[in-house]
């Protein structure tokens, strides 16, 4: 009687990459996000002139213009969560996404933002004025009432905790956390991430500003707004698109507060 032959060893199988994490549905579609944008803007106007006389009384009048930052991305913020909560019981964890925040979500955001703000904001506006320069021109100048902020020594922190803190927080609920997924479950990845995008980057205009300026912010934000959407989704926490946000928008108050010249703070 032979000895069977050996069984065949099979070769270690290596464990395959974790795949992004698995985007859910949400209850809420993209047109019912809109009119909740739409819904804050209201809430503010209304309040507006209230918030004013308060600010006026209570502020010197050069912090006045400078506080309604932080008071109108909290009137956006509060009107998100209060709208998911009421008309959406139960489905407010998911404008944070299907994941937790990890550590490594984290550092993902900060390596992120520091790479978004090179290649955007210095790069590639660097390309433009180049461009502008060989044409003879001069690129515009956007977002003045920022750069006055912070040039005053008494504006200036009310405006970096605006934007540093702030802005990140509220931006990352409406745009990507409602907004992006409600367009990714209608439209599909990519075009979730551009049409979000698109709706960032106008939300940043300021038609006071001239057609030339409101077009290099759109330049300008478009991109940070995909890198934003697709984070978010890569990762499936907000933690991570709010971390990269914060992160951008504090390389460019740390270089305005330092005097370098940058296109978009």
């Amino acid at each position: 009687m032979t000895d069977p032959s050996p069984p065949e060893l099979q070769p270690q199988e290596r464990p395959s990459a974790p795949p992004p994490q698995a985007a859910r549905p949400v209850p809420w579609s993209w047109l019912e996000a809109i009119g909740v944008f739409g819904l804050a803007l209201a809430l503010l106007v209304l309040v507006g002139r209230f918030l004013a006389l308060a600010l006026n009384v209570a502020l010197p009048d050069d912090l006045v213009e400078v506080a309604f930052l932080p008071l109108s991305l909290t009137v956006l913020a509060a009107t998100v969560v209060l709208w998911v909560r009421v008309r959406h019981p139960g489905a407010t964890r998911l404008l944070g996404g299907p994941a937790r925040a990890r550590r490594r979500h984290l550092w993902l955001g900060v390596a992120a933002g520091l790479v978004a703000y090179v290649v955007i904001n210095l790069t590639f506006t660097w390309l433009l004025s180049l461009l502008a320069g060989l044409r003879g021109e001069e690129l515009p100048t956007v977002q003045e009432e920022f750069r006055q902020a912070i040039s005053n020594p008494r504006t200036a922190p009310l405006f970096a905790v605006g934007a540093v803190l702030f802005a990140p927080v509220a931006e990352e609920l409406f745009f990507r956390g409602m907004l992006f997924q409600a367009l990714r479950d209608r439209f599909g990845l990519w075009p979730g991430i551009g049409l979000s995008a698109v709706a960032f980057s106008l939300a940043h205009t300021q038609w006071t500003s001239g057609l030339d300026a409101n077009l290099l912010v759109f330049v300008i934000i478009f991109p940070l707004g995909m890198v934003l959407a697709w984070i978010f989704h890569r990762t499936g926490t907000l933690a991570s698109s709010l971390v990269t946000h914060a992160v951008f928008n504090a390389s460019g108050v740390a270089l305005m507060l330092a005097g370098v010249g940058v296109v978009y703070p």
